[in-house]
Formats: C-alpha cells, structure tokens, sequence
C-alpha cells in the first residue's frame, strides 16, 4: 500500500469514528427519539421505529407515499408494530418543499392532520409542477389546504 492509500484508510477510518461519536442520540432512545420538530405516528413502545427523511418536492418521496404508505400505515403503524418518525428534508425548489410542509403543519395539525394534507400534496405533485410558475404551485398548494377546511388567511 503506498503511503497516499495509508493516509487515506487513516483519514477515512477517523472520519467514520468521529462520525460515529458525533451521531447524536441519548442513552435511553438513541437516534430513534423524535426531535421537536418530528411528526410521530405510532406506539412509543413499538418493537421497531422507521425514520423517513423526505421532502414535499421529490418525486420519489411521492412515489413512495402513493405506492407504499397505505399499506404500511395500516399494517404496522395502526397495529402497533412500528413507530414512524417523519422528518422534513427540503429538497429543490426548497421554498415550495417549506411551503407544503407549512401547508401540513397549518392551524397547530394534529400528526394525522399532517399526514393527510402531505399524502395530498404528493398526490397532486406532477400537477402541481405542471404549470412550471410559482405562481401555478401557489395555487395548487392553496387549492389543497382549501381541501381539507384552511382558508387563504392560514
């Protein structure tokens, strides 16, 4: 091994060490604990905790509520089985990400209030983004809140 590739193992090894000490978490919930700005659903004495990092402007983050959130909410959220820790990563444009998820968290939302109103948001992703203006997004996103009894003002 030359002395470049040592330096490099060296380097990346202590990285991944402070890495590892740098993680966060308490002794009693580790890195599972929901932060303050955290939607929670399900048992806090759940067997198993499933953390998701997602934005209201990814595609993939939609496609994963259209295909996969039913059926996990139904048959391990609501049983009990899993805790689900939801946590906003504003992806581009990041201030229509921001924007759907103050949609969401309007009029102090309950989880499930948030949940609802995300679960719309993506639904209506692709037609949200199809008029290409701000201007069409503002709409969208009011249109959605109107849905589900927010008014303009809120």
């Amino acid at each position: 091994m030359s002395l470049v590739g040592r330096r490099q193992l060296i380097l990346g090894s202590a990285s991944l060490l402070a890495l590892a000490a740098c993680s966060g978490g308490n002794s009693a919930g580790g890195g599972n604990a929901p932060g303050p700005d955290d939607m929670v659903l399900g048992s806090p004495s759940a067997r198993a905790t499933l953390i998701e990092y997602a934005s209201a402007t990814c595609p993939h983050c939609a496609h994963f509520h259209e295909t996969v959130w039913d059926q996990l909410k139904t048959n391990y959220i609501d049983t009990g089985k899993l805790r689900f820790i939801f946590r906003e990563f504003p992806t581009p444009p990041e201030a229509v990400a921001v924007a759907g998820f103050q949609l969401a968290r309007c009029g102090g939302a309950t989880p499930e209030q948030y949940f609802a109103r995300l679960g719309e948001i993506f639904r209506q992703q692709r037609d949200m983004f199809a008029s290409g203006t701000m201007e069409g997004v503002r709409a969208k996103l009011l249109e959605i809140g109107a849905s589900s009894g927010l008014s303009e003002q809120q």
